[in-house]
């Protein structure tokens, strides 16, 4: 690789600019065997020029008896070509700088967003070079958000992870945790029905949650659930109470060591109730707004799946859906019958596992109330004999 540290000239860079004037963008690329990037930009008189294209070309000014660099003798970037037009007095900027994406934005496809602002192409969260927020990458191909999320509720992204423990080394956690544990914005796109990804909504981490998954062979794997909640813009003075009280309740509750018990495989319904007591869920505190608390909720889902045996736990029931869900579980929903938001306890006392056609029933049908109550019996019945057959 070539040493950009020689490159000492100022001069050099400024004829080189000349050139790329000259010639205009599309020829002076072609001469020296560039290609559009989407590298930083050094600015000059309000005007833009890719950084690596002009470092390689001035360098040859500096060093006529060595030439041009090609692109592939030393690295772009901010480390590389940016960093030495820096040196050298120059404003360096990124695409994402200069011009971020403003909610509402379309592209055509992920290729469209990376041309325009770096990045990873292919991860599902990133950070575009030289900006401060995480980008979220909602793909309809892929089960790792939950299907059709609302972005009225919170909705999960699940992150699969090589070990329960993972470190800040993994990209994907790094970005989320550091999101979550200082309360910054993201931004989340979503692919709409024409294959367009769409700059939907502002949206922050408000808890996660450690998950072992039984594989088809006797295998396993870890999963990190994130809980994502859509807020109003970037700035959190102006995110509703119930965001920072989740975020106070989760920090709070944080548990960053051992395998928490709804991440364990063979954990038990008697135990998973035990955790969810201990953390004080059973009776949560009341407050002026609704308290939500995902971590929490992660263990009461498995308890009530546990517990359901894989059917719909009402007994209005008229069949199950024949299909499997994409990972080869029964179609179920975990629903709180009582909802946490009209002050509903999160545990299995207030939760039921329902099949689509029972949950549509009983939250958008004429007789909600008797089914909240009929569910409620359930739910304690359904919670008391798991107990007693322990």
């Amino acid at each position: 690789m070539a040493e950009l540290s020689r490159l000492t000239d100022r001069e050099s860079v400024l004829d080189a600019v000349q050139e790329f004037d000259a010639l205009g963008e599309e020829a002076f690329l072609d001469r020296y065997g560039y290609s559009g990037t989407v590298d930083y930009y050094r600015v000059l008189d309000g005007r833009l020029y890719g950084s690596k294209a002009i470092v390689g070309v001035a360098f040859g000014k500096q060093y006529p008896e060595l030439g041009p660099l090609a692109r592939k003798e030393f690295s772009g970037g901010l480390q590389g070509a940016g960093s030495a037009l820096k040196r050298l007095g120059f404003e360096v900027k990124t695409p994402a700088e200069l011009d971020p994406p403003r909610l509402g934005a379309e592209f055509t496809d992920r290729h469209s967003v990376y041309r325009k602002y770096g990045g990873d192409m292919q991860g599902l969260v990133t950070r575009f070079p030289g900006d401060k927020y995480v980008n979220v990458f909602d793909d309809a191909d892929n089960d790792d958000f939950d299907e059709g999320a609302a972005l009225t509720q919170p909705f999960v992204y699940r992150d699969h992870a090589p070990h329960v423990n993972p470190g800040p080394t993994l990209d994907n956690y790094g970005l989320l945790e550091t999101a979550r544990r200082e309360g910054l914005a993201l931004r989340y796109w979503r692919r709409q029905l024409d294959g367009r990804f769409r700059f939907a909504t502002w949206a922050t981490v408000v808890g996660r949650s450690w998950i072992t998954i039984a594989g088809d062979y006797g295998d396993s794997h870890h999963e990190i659930r994130w809980v994502l909640q859509s807020v109003p813009s970037s700035d959190p003075d102006v995110w509703p109470a119930s965001v920072q009280d989740a975020f106070d309740t989760t920090l709070s509750d944080s548990d960053d060591t051992g395998t928490p018990v709804e991440a364990q495989l063979d954990a038990s319904y008697g135990q998973l109730i035990q955790c969810i007591d201990d953390r004080g869920q059973g009776k949560p505190e009341r407050k002026s707004h609704p308290r939500v608390d995902y971590r929490r909720s992660a263990a009461v889902r498995q308890a009530v799946l546990q517990r359901s045996g894989g059917r719909c736990e009402s007994f209005r029931c008229t069949g199950m859906p024949p299909n499997m869900t994409r990972k080869g579980e029964p179609i179920l929903d975990v629903d709180h019958v009582l909802d946490l938001a009209l002050g509903g306890d999160d545990h299995p006392l207030n939760a039921v596992a329902l099949c689509p056609n029972c949950h549509a029933a009983k939250t958008r049908g004429p007789d909600t109330e008797q089914w909240r109550l009929e569910l409620l019996t359930v739910a304690s019945e359904a919670h008391h004999r798991s107990i007693a057959t322990e």
